[in-house]
């Protein structure tokens, strides 16, 4: 099957990016419907640890159809990217345009965190009370989801401490803010939400803040 030669690549290095036209349709990554190698992909990189990274908009145009097939795939990649089909040649598939943004790191940090959770209950008590706030419109509640998200993470950060160890690991605020990212992304996907996509980009650049402040 054609995901061994992907198994092979991954294990020269942890750290690649692997591109190319998959011809592997599947409704998480934009396509109407799921082939049977849209399928196996799906379930190798989700046993495999990786994750797919794909554009918005379709990458190949038939006569009567468009799909989704011109892929990458990743491991543990924490980095903000944009990953955009370009309609500039005439053949059925579009160039890709993959970029990354690589103008801050990632740190490591010897140790891991140990949260106080009665601290974690007194921030959450003490931050702003949002049963109070009254929804109008689908925004609203996006605004009032981002709201409480926030609530939680700040307060995870505010009671957690880290403990030293002999382990290099990714800090928990990146690692929690990258997490709800690749859900984010996977339901824009599946849903081409707008709002999904400007919430994608909204955690991004808190990826990048983070990140900053850490440092």
């Amino acid at each position: 099957m054609f995901t061994f030669d992907i198994e092979n690549l991954i294990q020269f290095s942890p750290n690649q990016i692997i591109c190319g036209d998959y011809n592997a349709h599947h409704i998480n990554w934009g396509c109407v419907s799921t082939n049977h190698r849209g399928a196996t992909l799906m379930n190798f990189v989700n046993s495999a640890g990786l994750e797919i990274l794909a554009p918005s908009t379709p990458t190949r145009f038939g006569t009567n159809s468009a799909s989704t097939i011109d892929l990458a795939i990743v491991r543990e990649f924490l980095y903000p990217y944009d990953i955009i089909s370009l309609p500039e040649l005439s053949s059925d598939h579009n160039p890709i345009l993959l970029i990354f943004y690589f103008k801050f790191s990632i740190p490591s940090i010897n140790g891991k965190t140990k949260t106080n959770w009665n601290k974690f209950r007194n921030h959450i008590n003490l931050a702003e009370n949002l049963n109070n706030l009254v929804i109008n419109s689908p925004n609203d509640l996006n605004l009032l989801v981002e709201k409480f998200e926030t609530q939680i993470i700040d307060a995870k950060i505010a009671a957690s401490n880290p403990v030293p160890n002999s382990q290099t690991y990714i800090d928990p605020r990146i690692r929690e803010l990258n997490n709800e990212r690749n859900f984010v992304r996977k339901m824009f996907q599946r849903l081409r939400n707008p709002a999904l996509k400007t919430k994608l980009n909204q955690l991004n650049k808190r990826i990048a803040s983070t990140n900053l402040t850490i440092k």
